[in-house]
């Protein structure tokens, strides 16, 4: 078995924000990025598709990902919630990446 890169960071991002959304008191940020990151793992298991002919979901959801992990990294405080953020903060990062194309 195998598992392609796009599906293993969209399961990384979806266990921190999950993680981030639980455990903070704090969860409109978490769970804006946990909501992005379910969107995007039903993407990418082919469970939903969605599609617009005005706006590129594929660069939105990871674009939300990359802002709301930004935001709650700037907000943490514990160690944990700061791990969580970057990971999201990261994994949207190379996401929003390949949506356009700079990285293959």
């Amino acid at each position: 078995m195998s598992i392609d890169f796009p599906t293993a960071l969209v399961v990384c991002a979806l266990i921190a924000s999950a993680l981030l959304t639980l455990g903070s008191s704090e969860r409109i940020v978490p769970a804006i990025a946990l909501v992005a990151c379910v969107i995007k793992a039903l993407m990418v298991f082919r469970v939903i598709q969605l599609s617009s002919p005005t706006l590129r979901i594929d660069v939105i959801l990871p674009a939300v990902l990359m802002s709301s992990g930004g935001i709650w990294w700037s907000r943490s405080t514990t160690k944990s919630a700061i791990t969580g953020a970057t990971v999201i903060a990261i994994m949207g990062l190379f996401l929003f990446l390949q949506a356009v194309h700079v990285l293959r």
